[in-house]
């Protein structure tokens, strides 16, 4: 995968529960327990009935509640999945006057603008018959109102009301709510529960982007997509494949050369890497990648050669952050957030990044984006076939050169420090929890993982501009 600058937030100002981040309407979308953190039911997003799944314990060694798939044979981890913060959407993509949903880390949230103008994250759960709150709707009050019994919750969890008559004041008749907070017009999520009157969240630990703070141009997008979270990371750092599986879309098949890449740093933190000559056979400069455990890859490009002289407005220069959040859903399943942020030596490329409607980038990135997502997802299960969640990568893969040094440190990380992934190692309960393999039209679909949740097509009535695929 490798990224066109793009554009992306939407909205929609129903009253009806937006169902904001599953992309995938499909039945192979699984519920996922932890013991910890789980609920006696939940529905995935679709509200469809699905098989339970294990999900591994990484941080304290809690056992999980189902027992009914092989263990893992590996290391007990230290790496909390939920003790970070996870950019959920943007946030113009979120309804203020209706809940919504998401799925983060096999959690369904409710996630919603309370009376104080702050948004929340609940657990999508009403503690009285736990139904998901997110079907229910916001009152004048700016309450969070169940749709089952009529219970109204405000911004900190507490109930305010039960129409039918009980203590309001007990407990257990709290919602739970998650840390969340806005940054950089993004929605992150910490899903660790915040304690009763505590007060803001602490931020400082948000994987924000300084560039952004600075003036850079930021060109956004989002997609939902149908492979897992540790797919996508070691995609986005295999720059080896850009000019053949991204040719004329973002590269060129000529410009394949011999790749470099040093890793320069790794640690429980991530790893960061430098291509001394860089891309397009050292055109634009070195550029560097960093992986910052769990979900941000950035790489960088300082570039010196003037990028739009074929498009004859002679500028003298740009940098770039291609910047990706990869957010876990489910087994096999994750939200790609990506940032392209850009600071132009032209005024020329700056007035064109503002004018262009959010729309056309978003048409460009999703090209970009279907051009691996189908041999991705099956790759997966090869992989994991021979061995990829028990064994280093280097004997599953065949990587001779150097262009795969980030894949190896990405894989090296997660086995080492990150428990095999937020779902344990991608072993064979990975796989039966990440459901049959998808066919082509199913992988293809534009509007379930991006238009029907896009602000940029629906503001623009182009809410039909992308069908669905009708690919066999």
């Amino acid at each position: 995968m490798s990224l066109l600058p793009s554009s992306q937030p939407f909205a929609s100002e129903r009253q009806t529960t937006r169902p904001l981040v599953t992309g995938f309407s499909l039945n192979q979308t699984h519920d996922l327990a932890n013991k910890r953190r789980c609920l006696p039911h939940r529905h995935d997003l679709t509200r469809e009935k699905a098989a339970p799944a294990r999900v591994a314990t990484l941080s304290k060694g809690a056992p999980t509640e189902q027992q009914d798939l092989p263990r893992p044979q590996h290391s007990e981890a230290t790496f909390d999945w939920h003790a970070h913060w996870y950019a959920v959407g943007y946030i113009a993509d979120f309804s203020t006057t209706a809940p919504n949903t998401f799925t983060l880390l096999g959690e369904q949230l409710c996630i919603w603008k309370d009376s104080t103008g702050q948004w929340q994250a609940f657990l999508d759960c009403c503690p009285h018959r736990l139904v998901p709150l997110s079907e229910g709707r916001i009152t004048a009050a700016g309450q969070l109102q169940c749709a089952y019994h009529g219970w109204n919750f405000d911004g900190s969890g507490k109930c305010t009301a039960i129409p039918q008559g009980g203590n309001i004041n007990n407990s257990r008749t709290c919602a739970k709510v998650y840390q969340c907070a806005v940054a950089q017009d993004l929605l992150w999520v910490k899903p660790v529960e915040a304690a009763p009157g505590a007060g803001p969240p602490d931020t400082a630990d948000i994987p924000s982007l300084p560039e952004l703070d600075a003036g850079w141009i930021d060109s956004s997008t989002f997609r939902d997509l149908p492979y897992d979270y540790a797919t996508l990371i070691e995609n986005l750092v295999d720059t080896g494949h850009v000019p053949f599986t991204h040719h004329a879309s973002v590269s060129l098949r000529s410009s394949a050369d011999v790749l470099k890449l040093d890793v320069t740093k790794r640690g429980p933190w991530g790893f960061a890497g430098r291509n001394e000559k860089g891309p397009r056979k050292g055109q634009l400069g070195a550029q560097d990648t960093e992986f910052r455990a769990p979900c941000l890859m950035r790489s960088t490009i300082d570039a010196q050669a003037s990028w739009w002289t074929s498009f004859t407005l002679a500028t003298k220069g740009f940098s770039n952050i291609t910047c990706v959040y990869a957010i876990p859903i489910t087994p096999g399943r994750c939200r790609a957030i990506v940032r392209n942020v850009f600071l132009f030596k032209s005024p020329v490329p700056r007035f064109v990044f503002r004018v262009l409607p959010k729309v056309f980038t978003h048409l460009g990135n999703n090209n970009v984006l279907e051009d691996d997502v189908v041999f991705l997802h099956k790759q997966e299960q090869l992989a994991v076939e021979r061995g990829l969640g028990t064994k280093p990568a280097a004997q599953v893969y065949h990587m001779p050169g150097q262009s795969d040094n980030y894949v190896t440190a990405f894989r090296s990380w997660l086995q080492k420090h990150g428990g095999g992934g937020p779902w344990g190692p991608m072993d064979a309960s990975w796989l039966q929890a990440a459901g049959p393999r998808l066919s082509k039209r199913q992988l293809l679909d534009r509007y379930d993982s991006h238009t029907a949740h896009c602000q940029a097509g629906f503001s623009l009535g182009l809410d039909g501009f992308w069908p669905r695929s009708t690919l066999d």
